[in-house]
């Protein structure tokens, strides 16, 4: 099989590279919950008392870093994976279990004035509009995670641009590869187009998002539109978060609304390598 290398593949070496400077940075967020569950079946009720984890927020730790390439470059990294606290074992929220070392983000990529881009497997434009203004700072039990949790947030094979902020006014396209046409028996190939422009000034946020999935196996395509507007609040403070879906799938839509208001206190860890 014949392949082709492009420059970009540079900055996987130069990123690597990175691991061994001080720039890189070990974080994470630890979330366990000790509490009762009850289910109803056929009438039946029982209760189960439990110790589980990511209850408000999906456990994880995860790797980032940057290295100065002068002239304004940065050349950067992130490697995230989510975790179960409660057994140990490594959460795989895309995939099959233990397929992937980091479910969650794998990738490198260059910055400077005119941006960022990033490439391998990162959030999707589309996503980054709902988890901008989410309510209950984008937990679990966030309002907009009720509404089609089935699209597509971290694609794989992935291109992203993320654009610099002018005037309050930001956007960011992702595109993302199926690399699936020689596995298909139709001969096509599966592939995600993710569009994102927003407003952000001060704690009021707009956002609007486009997402285009394309399957070339036997699953229907699905356009996804969402309009987003939220308040956030600080730490301990009260924040807002509404939205409006639409969704178009074959010939039929389907529209989806939700608007919540929570507080949350969110405890993090960063660990960083000291010099001595």
């Amino acid at each position: 099989m014949k392949k082709s290398l492009i420059a970009l593949a540079v900055l996987g070496s130069v990123a690597g590279m990175a691991q061994a400077q001080s720039s890189v940075t070990l974080y994470g967020l630890a979330d366990i919950w000790v509490g009762s569950t009850k289910a109803e079946i056929n009438g039946v009720g029982s209760s189960v008392t439990k110790v589980d984890g990511s209850g408000l927020a999906t456990s994880r730790f995860g790797l980032k870093g940057s290295e100065d390439l002068g002239g304004g470059l940065k050349a950067n990294f992130q490697l995230e994976q989510g975790f179960n606290i409660d057994t140990g074992t490594a959460g795989n929220s895309t995939g099959t279990a233990g397929s992937q070392a980091f479910d969650r983000q794998a990738w490198v990529g260059v910055s400077g004035g005119f941006g960022e881009v990033q490439v391998g497997k990162t959030w999707s434009s589309y996503d980054d509009i709902r988890s901008s203004a989410n309510d209950n700072f984008n937990a679990n039990v966030a309002a907009s995670f009720n509404t089609w949790v089935g699209y597509t947030d971290r694609p794989v094979n992935s291109i992203k641009y993320i654009s610099p902020t002018v005037g309050g006014f930001s956007g960011s396209v992702t595109y993302g590869l199926g690399e699936d046409k020689l596995a298909n028996a139709n001969g096509k190939s599966s592939s995600l187009t993710s569009l994102g422009l927003q407003y952000a000034n001060g704690p009021v946020f707009v956002g609007l998002a486009y997402q285009s999935e394309k399957d070339g196996g036997q699953h229907p395509d699905q356009r996804l539109l969402r309009l987003r507007r939220g308040q956030a609040g600080g730490r301990l403070q009260p924040s807002q978060g509404h939205h409006r879906s639409w969704r178009f799938q074959g010939q039929g839509m389907e529209r989806g609304r939700g608007s919540a208001r929570g507080r949350q206190p969110e405890l993090r860890f960063w660990l960083r390598p000291v010099e001595g």
